[in-house]
């Protein structure tokens, strides 16, 4: 179904899952024999709401994955940095997923929770984001054509962002373990 949306006559020969990762959505790394062109990716990240039913319980919320599909089909064509491709964003009431073409096969390195980037990794990051957002900043896009990035999922999202954010900070002080100076971690705590 996926490779319908990508290119005609693309046919599935095999497909291999080669990462799977449950948090607060479900993330799986996809190895893919087809019979697509060259440029259609053979390695695939596919995004789909959490297996872990607590986690499901606090995301199911209407709309906080369904931010992330809209993201993808109106949005990327816009961000200046790199990003993956769209094989597939489905979005309906009760329904979320994503299809990316996995960035690892165009050479990039993807990263996992509580791995230590450094501090270049850390200057990289920050980088990219300021790109990003000078993109947007106080741009009319946010006024009109995305509006919907400040509807009730967003609000719902920040909210539970807000509520997380001193335990999880609290918790990666504690992870770093004396590597931030304690004037640092008095400030963000």
């Amino acid at each position: 179904h996926v490779l319908r949306n990508v290119g005609p006559k693309i046919g599935v020969r095999t497909s291999d899952v080669t990462k799977m990762d449950v948090g607060t959505t479900t993330r799986m790394s996809i190895d893919v024999e087809h019979t697509g062109a060259a440029d259609v990716p053979r390695r695939w990240f596919v995004k789909l709401p959490s297996l872990d039913w607590r986690v499901r319980a606090i995301t199911a919320l209407p709309g906080l994955f369904h931010n992330e599909v809209r993201f993808y089909r109106e949005v990327i064509q816009d961000v200046p940095v790199e990003t993956p491709r769209l094989l597939q964003g489905i979005k309906t009431w009760r329904l979320a997923q994503l299809v990316l073409g996995d960035v690892r096969e165009d050479g990039a390195r993807t990263g996992h929770t509580g791995e230590d980037i450094g501090a270049d990794g850390a200057r990289a990051c920050v980088i990219e984001l300021a790109k990003l957002h000078s993109k947007f900043w106080q741009h009319n896009d946010f006024r009109d054509r995305l509006a919907w990035m400040r509807n009730d999922a967003r609000r719902r999202e920040d909210r539970l962002s807000e509520w997380l954010a001193a335990p999880l900070m609290r918790r990666a002080l504690k992870l770093a373990s004396g590597a931030c100076p304690e004037l640092l971690v008095k400030g963000a705590l």
